[in-house]
């Protein structure tokens, strides 16, 4: 029992071990969190936006590539595209990603970022520090938090868990003379619902490129979208993540808004792509997916209980009883027989016979050991039959000659008229 306790300890450090140094450590997603993907049906998805341009002939790709293959995709017009990506990101853009994005909204086409910055989707409360860098090298604007004034009173408890249970309704209204006019043809406002209680931020261009101010916020005026020319195509950045998904699509001008969009950057054969990949649903082989997959876990945990089994139950090997065999001289004369009737001819073992045979004679007489015949001793010998002899002459004639004889019938003259003269 207790070699058993000691087996199965090692085993648990083994696997321990094994997990350890070789496996990845794959974070889960929250049961029930919903991520913005063109085939979700629920409110984060956008679902309702790609049935709607089907509905208006409008082609749209999801998107499962990194970034680097939208400069070589055959599928898309070289201009006059859209591409809709929200962040923040689960899977991280590249350095090479970046480069490839710029270059591809540099040729005439239009990147639309959505960013959960002055909302927060509960697919985005886990979102890490990155997030920021990210959004500013995307976006190429400094993005700051607005701390709030010191002498401003602390919310209260109960309006903060208001806040958390009730999803925050936020308005977005154009900024007078902000320019790009045009989107905001029929369009009031722009209607936002946060899921958590968001910080305040602030965005400021990083470069000498201008950055237009769209719209604000109609509670406290804080920037909600901007318009930065950029090469032929442009970037237009929202602070909000949440107006153009299926759970506020259709509240305020939010539709029109994106109808508008598409009908002045979508060129010839444009096609509208949302960016599934970097919410990890690629078509290309991700690790981290595949060892995030239950399937795999239920594979491995059923593996480790097969071992486990195998470890545990195994008995030691039962000693041997008895001595070593006895030796089968009959069985190692046999072994070496058909070594050498695999190697030799039966005519060169035809002769090896006979000459051996007649250099015994040859010995007992006092003759050279040239294994040649000695027939006339033989036919002097009284006891020694004439038929025997006169086959074993017949055999010996055909072995000369380069024939082949019946080894078997051969070895039993030899033997025979050994027995006579011995």
């Amino acid at each position: 029992m207790r070699d058993r306790l000691v087996t199965f300890g090692l085993a648990l450090a083994a696997l321990a071990l094994f997990y350890v140094l070789l496996f990845p450590k794959v974070g889960e997603r929250p049961d029930g969190i919903r991520h913005p993907l063109s085939t979700e049906p629920t409110a984060p998805g956008y679902l309702g936006m790609v049935r709607w341009l089907a509905a208006e002939h409008v082609p749209t790709l999801a998107w499962r590539q990194r970034f680097e293959k939208l400069l070589a995709a055959t599928e898309l017009p070289r201009a006059g595209n859209l591409l809709i990506t929200t962040m923040p990101h689960e899977l991280p853009m590249r350095a090479a990603e970046y480069q490839a994005l710029d270059r591809w909204v540099q040729r005439g086409n239009t990147l639309l970022v959505v960013a959960a910055l002055a909302d927060t989707p509960k697919w985005s409360a886990a979102a890490d520090a990155e997030f920021l860098g990210q959004l500013s090298r995307l976006a190429r604007l400094k993005i700051e938090v607005v701390k709030p004034d010191k002498d401003a009173p602390a919310p209260s408890l109960s309006a903060i868990a208001g806040q958390v249970l009730e999803p925050v309704r936020v308005t977005v209204v154009p900024v007078a003379g902000g320019g790009a006019r045009w989107l905001f043809d029929g369009v009031d406002s722009l209607v936002s619902r946060s899921d958590l209680a968001a910080s305040r931020w602030r965005a400021t261009p990083m470069d000498i490129t201008p950055v237009l101010e769209l719209a604000q916020r109609a509670d406290n005026g804080d920037g909600a979208l901007w318009w930065k020319p950029f090469g032929r195509g442009t970037m237009l950045i929202s602070a909000f993540a949440s107006p153009f998904a299926n759970g506020a699509i259709g509240e305020g001008g939010n539709a029109r808004f994106l109808s508008n969009l598409f009908a002045h950057v979508l060129g010839p054969g444009g096609v509208v792509l949302f960016d599934d990949a970097h919410q990890n649903v690629v078509d290309y082989y991700d690790p981290k997916k595949f060892f995030a997959d239950p399937r795999l876990h239920r594979t491995l945990w059923w593996i480790v209980l097969g071992w486990f089994l195998l470890v545990l139950g195994a008995r030691p090997l039962a000693i041997a009883r008895g001595g070593p065999p006895r030796l089968d001289d009959t069985a190692m004369l046999r072994l070496t027989a058909r070594f050498y009737a695999a190697t030799l001819s039966a005519t060169t073992v035809g002769r090896r016979l006979i000459a051996h045979f007649f250099n015994r004679i040859r010995r007992r007489l006092g003759l050279r050991e040239t294994g040649q015949p000695v027939w006339e001793w033989l036919e002097s010998q009284a006891r020694v039959p004439r038929e025997v002899l006169a086959e074993l002459r017949k055999l010996y004639a055909r072995l000369e000659a380069g024939r082949s004889v019946n080894l078997g019938r051969l070895q039993t003259l030899i033997a025979a008229i050994a027995g006579r003269i011995a």
